[in-house]
């Protein structure tokens, strides 16, 4: 079932337990001194204008989402446990893998830059028709894949095991 409600604002607790697909109009994680993870079996975000993280702490998306509008990551860490969908990426937070190889796919309609790092095995697809930078410190150990737009990654390895293709439709 869809729970569709406004806005996602977490405060308290840190473990969120997702059972079913909320569609919030946009998710926003403020947390120095908290670390959130959002788990849950059957669990998934859609959140239409996007996800905001700021703050020192750890996010811990462990359940796929799809944030549409911007994702803006400034400072600490957001951990992939699943797939992630990110629109107009831009901020500086740490990217890594929290368990498994989640697939991040990041669709910019806007050309943006993303100073943070991207870690781990996680494969990355950029989408849309607008320019991302990535200027982090970056290790991708899986598939890079551009579809549409530019993907211009400024510093970083792709790993032995990793592979990237440019143009790729399929």
């Amino acid at each position: 079932a869809d729970r569709t409600c406004r806005r996602l604002h977490f405060i308290g607790s840190s473990l969120v337990l997702l059972s079913n697909t909320v569609s919030p109009a946009k998710v926003t994680f403020n947390n120095s001194v908290v670390n959130y993870s959002l788990e849950g079996t059957g669990g998934q975000i859609n959140a239409a204008s996007g996800l905001t993280k700021v703050g020192t702490g750890t996010v811990g998306l462990n359940v796929p989402g799809a944030y549409s509008g911007s994702t803006v990551l400034s400072n600490g860490t957001v951990s992939l446990g699943a797939n992630q969908t990110f629109a107009n990426l831009t901020g500086n937070s740490a990217l890594n893998v929290s368990s498994g190889a989640p697939l991040m796919t990041l669709d910019n309609s806007l050309n943006t830059t993303f100073a943070g790092s991207i870690v781990g095995p996680l494969a990355v697809t950029k989408t849309g028709a607008g320019a991302l930078g990535i200027t982090g410190s970056n290790s991708i150990a899986n598939t890079i894949l551009a579809k549409a737009g530019e993907l211009i990654l400024d510093s970083g390895v792709i790993s032995q095991n990793g592979y990237s293709s440019v143009g790729h439709t399929g």
